[in-house]
């Protein structure tokens, strides 16, 4: 380590501290073969042989591992759903949301985007543990593990985090070569809600959600918004839709007569 300024950027750190971090995967990346690294901030000028004490913000930390289990659950779905062809394009585990991106030739319609988070959250209700271990590469690509492109591997002590489930015939539903910490047991997640779905590029899709708290958040604000809905509109929140399909059929009506008067005013 060389030293690195206070408020110098970006400062590689071991990721054997275990403290997870808003990135990819949760903040862990691989710079080389063998090293697994999260990114911080140097607040004081740090030199070679510093001692320094790591405080993790345990409320920050479990929402950010939650999003992180979360980006394994959907991968999996995805691939499930829409086909292996599903590669991963990047992610983001922040404390507020989840972002992966991934490759897929098309738009993802609403009734496939039902199918992947409820088989999601399928999977969090059964409430597995999860699994990690220490093997070659040989060995865990050929166990089933995913790797992904643009990540360098270690031949030896690569980590293997696998989500497992009784009811697939291979025994897991996920399994990825990750760094990263997650929960111990898939339903620490809560629930996994998808809240977007948008072209990033050229046969690169991106999917939002939240989980855990984050969601319930999501939750209480669209219920909020029906219940202001409800009020402007003087219905119950169960008949909105209705009387928003009266008013555009008024609205229509309107229109035509409206257009009726100027010709005859012609």
């Amino acid at each position: 380590m060389r030293s690195r300024a206070a408020g110098g950027g970006h400062w590689r750190v071991l990721r054997q501290l275990g403290i997870a971090t808003a990135g990819g995967g949760d903040g862990a990346f691989y710079p080389v073969a063998g090293l697994v690294a999260h990114k911080v901030v140097a607040k004081e000028t740090l030199r070679v042989g510093d001692r320094v004490t790591v405080v993790a913000d345990a409320e920050r930390h479990a929402r950010i591992i939650r999003n992180h289990t979360g980006t394994h659950l959907v991968n999996a779905a995805l691939r499930n759903i829409l086909g292996t062809h599903v590669k991963q394009s990047g992610s983001l585990n922040a404390p507020e949301r989840l972002r992966f991106d991934f490759s897929h030739f098309a738009h993802v319609n609403a009734e496939e985007l039902r199918d992947i988070e409820q088989q999601v959250n399928d999977e969090i209700r059964l409430n597995t543990e999860i699994e990690t271990n220490v093997t070659s590469l040989e060995e865990a690509l050929a166990s089933g593990a995913l790797a992904f492109f643009g990540d360098k591997y270690p031949e030896h002590n690569v980590r293997v985090v696998t989500i497992p489930d009784p009811r697939a015939a291979r025994g897991f539903y996920s399994k990825e070569l990750c760094g990263g910490t997650h929960v111990q047991r898939v339903g620490d997640i809560g629930v996994l809600k998808i809240v977007s779905e948008e072209s990033v590029a050229a046969g690169v899709r991106r999917i939002e959600a939240v989980t855990g708290i984050g969601a319930l958040e999501h939750f209480q604000k669209q219920a909020d918004i029906l219940r202001q809905l409800a009020i402007q509109l003087n219905v119950g929140e169960d008949a909105i839709l209705a009387q928003v399909e009266k008013l555009s059929q008024t609205a229509k009506q309107l229109e035509k007569e409206l257009e009726a008067q100027k010709r005859k005013g012609r």
